[in-house]
């Protein structure tokens, strides 16, 4: 492989790409081309759970600064993160549990 055909390994769009696919924020994606960059965009991740993390900091800031109870705060900037991410790492977290529970039960059928 020559070095004119590697793709880049970054690019601006990635971090367009990565919005998309972790929040619900609605961004207009060559969905075709975020797709072939699936695997080189990873880079992207993290920084869009930085400025996910900003915009739901500083919604508690805000309301701390009201004087609002620091209970009611922090369930507002959960429900924030909620809204922004559609609770994404809530359903990975059941997919996994899911397919857990039937390798568990494949193993069990084969044990048995």
């Amino acid at each position: 492989m020559t070095d004119n055909n590697k793709k880049s390994c970054v690019e601006a769009h990635d971090i367009w790409a990565a919005f998309s696919l972790l929040t619900r924020i609605r961004i207009p994606v060559n969905h075709n081309r975020a797709g072939n960059r699936a695997s080189n965009a990873t880079w992207a991740y993290p920084l869009v759970g930085a400025i996910v993390g900003a915009i739901s900091g500083l919604f508690l800031t805000l309301m701390s600064l009201i004087g609002l109870p620091s209970g009611f705060c922090a369930a507002i900037t959960l429900l924030v993160l909620i809204a922004i991410t559609g609770a994404i790492l809530f359903n990975v977290r059941i997919r996994h549990q899911s397919s857990m529970v039937f390798e568990r039960t494949h193993l069990y059928t084969v044990a048995r």
